[in-house]
């Protein structure tokens, strides 16, 4: 198992370089939640409940990598005693909201619109950090977060069917899950500070694993009796949409500035409302594309930020 933390060569790198690697990896890690969020609502119109979906998505991950850990590195599960509350928080009011919040509104109201109401997240973080530094973040990020935001709703509101599955339910848990998505940004970087991210990212797990089986019980996904096939689709999601992009995450945001990490995350929309277009038929306009390119500038004022240092 490799640490994303420590995947750079040895050899000495400037700031620059360890925060471009940074940026490859919370892109690498859109790449990932885009396409799997368009598999997972595919599979919930399989008659698969959406906490079911996110319960086993984490248990799974967790099983791999409690695996992982006994084989290759068992001091990866030590914690201080002081992290205890600090990693119960981040898989509750983090993790666990984040993904409850996020797949339930996937199945309520589609994957774009689910996708721009959860990415309104970035802007929240940028408002944190200039509210605790106590002045105005620098106006290339502002510029960066506009543009960035203004592709996402370009991409998703040009979809005359993702306007039409709004509803006041689905909007408001929207929020909510902009809101938990904030800080588990913000909440995790501190984490990151101070423990390994595979430590920060099997705790996480498995604290929102627990809580949604006070929900889901095991039994009564057993009982379910879901096909081989079903259960394939779990591991491909657990691994997809789970564990491999969390782990990339993580090792994106020990490396750049939260602020950021947050704005360059806005590139999922892309990907899920484009993989979305392609296999549930969702719908792609010239609009969309228009937002898209947006949304790139966005990102990619960024990574000249990030450059310039």
């Amino acid at each position: 198992m490799i640490d994303p933390a420590s995947t750079a060569p040895r050899a000495p790198r400037g700031p620059a370089s360890r925060e471009g690697t940074g940026l490859l990896l919370v892109l690498g890690a859109c790449v990932l939640w885009g396409t799997s969020a368009t598999l997972a609502r595919w599979t919930m119109k399989q008659d698969v409940p959406a906490l079911v979906i996110v319960e086993l998505r984490l248990m799974l991950s967790v099983i791999v990598l409690a695996a992982g850990f006994a084989l290759m590195r068992p001091a990866l599960f030590r914690i201080a005693r002081g992290d205890v509350g600090r990693l119960l928080i981040l898989g509750t009011v983090g993790i666990a909201a984040v993904q409850g919040t996020y797949y339930t509104n996937v199945g309520w109201v589609g994957v774009g619109l689910a996708i721009l109401l959860q990415y309104m997240a970035p802007a929240f973080v940028v408002a944190w950090q200039a509210a605790r530094a106590r002045r105005m973040p620098p106006r290339p990020l502002l510029v960066a977060l506009a543009l960035a935001t203004a592709g996402v709703a370009l991409l998703v509101l040009a979809d005359g069917a993702a306007v039409a599955r709004a509803n006041p339910a689905g909007v408001l848990l929207g929020i909510a899950s902009a809101g938990f998505y904030a800080f588990y940004i913000v909440y995790s970087k501190v984490l990151l500070s101070r423990l390994s991210p595979w430590t920060v990212l099997f705790y996480g797990f498995l604290v929102a694993g627990l809580f949604w089986m006070l929900f889901v019980p095991p039994w009564t996904i057993a009982q379910a009796g879901y096909a081989a096939g079903t259960w394939g689709l779990f591991g491909v999601i657990a691994l997809g949409s789970a564990l491999v992009p969390f782990a990339m995450f993580f090792g994106g945001l020990a490396r750049v500035d939260a602020a950021r990490a947050g704005i360059v995350a806005l590139f999922e929309p892309i990907v899920a409302v484009g993989s979305a277009a392609l296999f549930l038929h969702e719908g792609l306009s010239v609009t969309q594309g228009a937002g898209a390119l947006l949304i790139l500038a966005g990102v990619g004022l960024v990574a000249l930020l990030e450059r310039r240092g």
